[in-house]
């Protein structure tokens, strides 16, 4: 048993060891040349350099952008569904609902479109190291020579002014959505008192539950925009935006169970052996 141990040990070890020359043999023959011992050599293609699983870099930064400035539409249309039910009177009416249908569209087709200068203004990557390296000489360049290493644009000014005008447009909708309803809310006269200081609170709460991502997402990413304005490194900064925007599933999660009841008293429920039997009372904003 000893024995039959000790063999798959050394089975093991030599294994590993194989596979080890096996991966940087290959590394090595794909750095100089070609791995076929008959081929011609490899000549390093810039498009390798730019794609990640087979997809193109500048593919990614778009897509990662572009789903990060989706947020916006998001808070959007939150707060349209507030007005249309609290404000419009026509809310319920066909035409009312086609002219809905073609907001959303526009909003998110302008997302799409706002962003393109992202993916077409990508430069020479060859050109880009070198003007990073000298632009930011304290970046060692080994960091900027690994595969993988991508530059967006060499003219902040293009990027961060499609970003910037996506920003203004976004937070102008919301702007006025949110001052309509807030308006309509905190002078309801027509409803009776309890109804009126219930949609008050209902407001409340769904203002502070979307103040999460504005605070986690747009914070962060507008800090970025605007050191990519002046141009300025600050990898640190860098690292805590891009932290606080992986948080952000959490402390969103979070916060609608701490600010709505009947959320909070069914996650506890679930810990709980007995049933809970509090009354709660549940609004729902109607999408039609």
């Amino acid at each position: 048993m000893i024995q039959l141990g000790f063999s798959t040990l050394q089975m093991s070890r030599r294994i590993t060891r194989l596979r080890c020359c096996v991966r940087n043999y290959v590394r090595d023959r794909m750095a100089h040349g070609s791995a076929k011992p008959t081929g011609h050599p490899r000549i390093p293609n810039d498009r390798d350099e730019r794609s990640v699983i087979g997809i193109p870099i500048p593919y990614i930064a778009y897509i990662g952008i572009t789903t990060t400035f989706l947020l916006g539409p998001a808070v959007i249309f939150f707060f349209e569904d507030r007005y249309n039910t609290l404000v419009r009177r026509d809310s319920e009416a066909n035409s009312r609902k086609v002219k809905r249908i073609i907001f959303y569209t526009i909003n998110y087709a302008f997302i799409l479109v706002a962003l393109v200068p992202t993916l077409v203004n990508a430069p020479n990557q060859d050109e880009a190291k070198a003007l990073t390296l000298k632009e930011f000489p304290c970046l060692p360049p080994y960091l900027v020579n690994t595969p993988g290493f991508y530059r967006a644009t060499n003219n902040a000014g293009v990027a961060t002014s499609s970003l910037m005008f996506v920003i203004l447009v976004e937070f102008g909708q919301i702007s006025f959505f949110f001052a309509a309803t807030a308006l309509k809310v905190f002078n309801m006269k027509t409803a009776s008192k309890r109804t009126s200081e219930m949609q008050k609170q209902l407001f409340k709460c769904l203002c502070i539950q979307v103040i999460i991502p504005i605070v986690i997402i747009c914070v962060p990413c507008s800090y970025v925009v605007g050191l990519t304005a002046i141009s300025h490194l600050d990898q640190a900064a860098n690292n805590i935006a891009c932290i606080l925007v992986t948080l952000y599933g959490v402390l969103s999660t979070i916060c609608m169970l701490v600010i709505h009841k009947p959320y909070r008293l069914a996650t506890v429920q679930l810990f709980q052996f007995r049933k809970l039997t509090v009354p709660t009372s549940l609004f729902v904003g109607s999408l039609n």
